[in-house]
This record gives C-alpha cells, structure tokens and sequence, in this order.
C-alpha cells in the first residue's frame, strides 16, 4: 500500500474575522470561523499550489461581501510550500493581487512562522479529520 497509493496535497486554511452585523450584548458572535480545505492531485506541495489558495480564498472574501485590509497568516514554517523565496515574493505582491473596487490598495499580508514541526493547533485536527474521512472512502 505504501508504493501503490494515490496522494494528494491538502492545504486547511482556517480562517478568524470580525462579524460585520455584530451588535454589543447581542446573540450574533463577534468573530466568525471559516474552515477551507483545499485539495489538489498536486504531490510536489510546492508553494504556487499555496498561493493559488489564498488566490481563491480572497476570491470567496469578495463574493461574501468582505474586503480586509489585513491578512495574517500563521504557519508551520515548512520550507517546500511556505518558507522560500516564491512565498516571500508572493506575500509582498500581495496587495497589488488583491485590489478591487471596494479595496483599491489591496490587502496587506503579515506571515509569521512558528519552528517547522513545532505547532499543532486546530488546523493539524482538521486536516487529520479530512484524511481520515478521504482514506475511508
């Protein structure tokens, strides 16, 4: 099974914002979770299949009505998809890619990098729950 198998790149993409319609002492919560997963037959997990995410994921923002003025951006710190010369290019264009009516100068990306290997947050479980789910079926 282990030479024999199909693989896929995931990228989970967990996403914190402030809620829009919410009202102080009110029953709407005032930070909104969104979870991504983004999968790809892609097995490199080189850093453009990253950037095509956030790509999307401003895509999504805009098409639910919301147009940051800040991204940021907590990994891992894996070298293959975060840590290189592309990431650093991509994040500093960033504003430049994101511009739009509502945003004219785009929105700033802040990445920050934890130790390759050294955080575990939800994302890890999320990412772990969709693997399980995918091998199951």
């Amino acid at each position: 099974m282990h030479w024999h198998n199909i693989q896929i790149s995931i990228f989970v993409h967990l996403i914190y914002r402030l809620n829009p319609l919410y009202i102080l002492g009110g029953e709407m919560p005032k930070v909104i979770k969104n979870l991504h997963y983004y999968i790809s037959y892609d097995t490199f997990h080189y850093t453009l299949f990253v950037q095509q995410c956030f790509i999307m994921h401003w895509k999504f923002l805009l098409d639910q009505g919301c147009t940051p003025i800040e991204h940021i951006v907590w990994n891992d710190g894996c070298f293959g998809q975060f840590k290189s010369s592309k990431t650093c290019y991509f994040w500093s264009h960033y504003p430049s890619l994101t511009t739009s009516e509502s945003c004219p100068f785009g929105c700033q990306m802040i990445w920050n990098f934890f130790a390759t290997r050294h955080e575990k947050g939800k994302v890890d479980g999320f990412g772990a729950l969709l693997k399980r789910k995918i091998r199951k079926e």
